[in-house]
């Protein structure tokens, strides 16, 4: 039986996103929508390409860029549910989140 490699592509398939057990066990998170839930995966995912940079701050706290255009697009979602979804993460599980809006003085 022979082996072949894996090819960039195929690679990609066996990537995946983390979503803590506590979500679906824990009656105070239970009642998190499911895009909460992923949103979070995706934050945490976040976190350690932003680990790998060296994206910490003065504190020792790791932070990272995930634009509301980026959870419209990961979501296929409006920008008002982009916020809601951001809302839900913010106010129900204990993670802060703190917002950050740019803006290019033309």
């Amino acid at each position: 039986m022979g082996f072949d490699y894996f090819y960039n592509r195929e690679v990609k398939r066996f990537l995946f996103y983390r979503i803590p057990h506590v979500f679906f066990e824990e009656p105070k998170f239970k009642a998190l929508s499911n895009d909460t839930k992923i949103l979070y995966a995706l934050f945490f995912h976040r976190i350690t390409l932003s680990l790998k940079k060296g994206w910490i701050d003065e504190y020792g706290r790791v932070y990272i860029i995930f634009t509301l255009e980026e959870i419209q697009e990961k979501f296929g979602c409006s920008n008002k549910t982009a916020v809601k979804i951001i809302a839900e993460l913010d106010g129900n599980t204990g993670e802060r989140i703190m917002r950050q809006q740019c803006y290019l003085g033309i």
